[in-house]
């Protein structure tokens, strides 16, 4: 389990309660100063997924952003910043989201992406998505295979 100490945010705790409810979901493999690494088991691909959430100096008053430096094909994902974009790190964000509420909306997002206009940023996997789910799917699982780190 990573839970590297960072007193000044309280995150080691915070780490350890996420890691603790994820039921090998997702795993937080790396986290220092204020980056956490988690790779989410997605039932929809094959490869880990790495996202990178990215805390700033006012969390939890402000949100972190998710970051996959390795970019896949899905609405909510910038292909172009990298950037997942998502209601809850943005709209509706409350100091009171946890580490757990975030792993677990964006695991949730990975089988079942959010198409509220706000939070679509790759207009052609939306719309692969709804003509065809089990297309998207398979688009979404080939961008794993050819981008994604290995474990």
């Amino acid at each position: 389990m990573a839970t590297i100490p960072n007193p000044k945010y309280g995150q080691s705790r915070r780490v350890a309660e996420a890691e603790q409810a994820s039921q090998n979901r997702w795993t937080i493999s790396d986290w220092h100063d204020s980056v956490a690494h988690v790779r989410f088991n997605s039932p929809v691909v094959k490869e880990p997924i790495l996202i990178i959430l990215l805390f700033p100096v006012g969390f939890p008053i402000y949100p972190p952003r998710a970051y996959m430096p390795f970019p896949i094909f899905h609405p909510n994902v910038s292909m172009k910043h990298k950037y997942l974009f998502i209601d809850i790190l943005y709209e509706r964000w409350s100091p009171r989201t946890t580490i757990t509420q975030i792993c677990e909306y964006l695991y949730k997002i990975l089988e079942k992406p959010d198409l509220c206009p706000a939070s679509v940023c790759n207009d052609e996997a939306a719309k692969v998505y709804v003509d065809s789910p089990a297309e998207f799917f398979k688009r979404m699982q080939a961008s794993t295979e050819t981008i994604s780190p290995k474990k």
